[in-house]
């Protein structure tokens, strides 16, 4: 019999202890595996997320950049505007490629406590916007016609040709976007010129999106942009992915001290289970070294108990981290207002070797002590022991 199977066999004699120790590196290695995932899936679908707003530089009115292009983004109501004219002195800037017009505005219904977010568009911005697509209808048929997003078309109960009121004016449903998984499904989108004209804006704009023909040269092409004229801010893409990530960098060293301490109470707990395991076997250990097993052969064997133990509960904790991904992700992005679209938490296979090296590991080092102190026993003593 080889001390594989023997192992096994010792640790099958105590279902019932065996079986929780098992549960308690499994509960560690999900939590390891689901907050290292979400960490990385959270950081991807962010830069994917940045990616395609479509634009390389936002041009906003003078004040903080960062919460500036932060209400452009999620549907805030501008304090301060830019003006229109400003639009063609930044098309003359060598090494911008394109422009588009922007205007936020937002109108509350008191008696339904709720808030309709109106973005004004031009056809410049479908340029920017690659990965729409139309479900129904498609862009403005008239300066009186609105493109909504799926979630307005569902909660509203709004299909193509039907009429929408805003800031008391009557407009006819011309497209429903499909999914975004984004903003834009909540928004209602008009004709810029309509939309700055009823909101007694005219000639104003919330922001400017701009694409540039290098994306080497966005931070000089910024530059010259902040030099042309006082009263605005320029806000890269590149700033925004920085300091988004700074943000990711920062929760990441947060998620693996979480991590650390589940395992280490795991690999405490798994100590003291094969120990305790060593002390009620210690005249059976005594018997063994009596009849001819070597202080290797002892080490071994409750060393294998320890590795067989942690293997098994790291492939059952990544196993049940896998099964209930969609729920755990369900239930962080509750939480989290503002989560990027796509999938966060998946089967990665990485992150899957990682979790149960991470167990393998912690089974090495919790089986060592205990193995050392049994390898150790001397065979009379442990005979004799009640």
């Amino acid at each position: 019999m080889n001390f594989i199977t023997l192992a096994i066999k010792n640790l099958l004699r105590r279902k019932i202890r065996t079986t929780l120790t098992i549960l308690s590196v499994a509960i560690a290695i999900s939590i390891l595996f689901s907050l290292v995932a979400f960490n990385r899936g959270y950081e991807k679908e962010m830069k994917k997320e940045l990616q395609y707003l479509g634009y390389h530089i936002l041009v906003v009115p003078k004040g903080c950049p960062y919460e500036a292009a932060s209400l452009v983004l999620h549907g805030g109501k501008f304090p301060r505007y830019l003006k229109d004219e400003y639009v063609e002195e930044m098309r003359a800037v060598e090494g911008v490629k394109e422009t588009a017009r922007l205007f936020m505005d937002s109108e509350t219904d008191s008696l339904l406590k709720e808030t309709k977010i109106y973005f004004g568009i031009d056809e410049d911005y479908l340029r920017f916007k690659t990965r729409w697509k139309f479900k129904e209808g498609g862009f403005f048929t008239d300066d009186h016609s609105v493109v909504i997003g799926l979630y307005v078309s569902e909660t509203k109960k709004l299909k193509l040709g039907d009429k929408t009121r805003a800031f008391g004016e009557d407009f006819t449903v011309s497209g429903i976007l499909e999914q975004t998984g984004d903003q834009d499904d909540g928004f209602y989108f008009l004709p810029i010129k309509t939309s700055t004209r009823v909101s007694g804006k005219e000639g104003l704009l919330v922001a400017v999106a701009i694409k540039v023909e290098d994306l080497s040269r966005i931070e000089q092409i910024a530059e010259k942009l902040r030099a042309a004229e006082t009263d605005m801010n320029v806000v890269s893409m590149k700033e925004v992915t920085g300091a988004i990530m700074g943000l990711v960098s920062s929760t990441r060293v947060l998620i693996y001290a979480v991590v650390l301490i589940a395992i280490l109470i795991s690999a405490v707990g798994v100590l003291n289970t094969i120990l305790m395991s060593v002390f009620e076997r210690t005249r059976e250990i005594g018997m063994m070294k009596a009849v001819g097993s070597s202080r290797m052969d002892i080490f071994r064997l409750i060393w294998y108990e320890t590795f067989i133990v942690c293997l098994t509960g790291g492939l059952v904790g990544s196993f049940l981290a896998v099964a209930g991904s969609s729920g755990i992700e369900k239930f962080i992005k509750k939480l989290m207002p503002y989560a990027p679209g796509g999938q966060l938490i998946s089967a990665d296979l990485l992150v899957i070797i990682v979790s149960v090296l991470f167990a393998v590991i912690m089974g090495i080092l919790a089986g060592i002590y205990p193995a050392y102190r049994a390898s150790n026993l001397m065979p009379i003593e442990a005979i004799r022991t009640e």
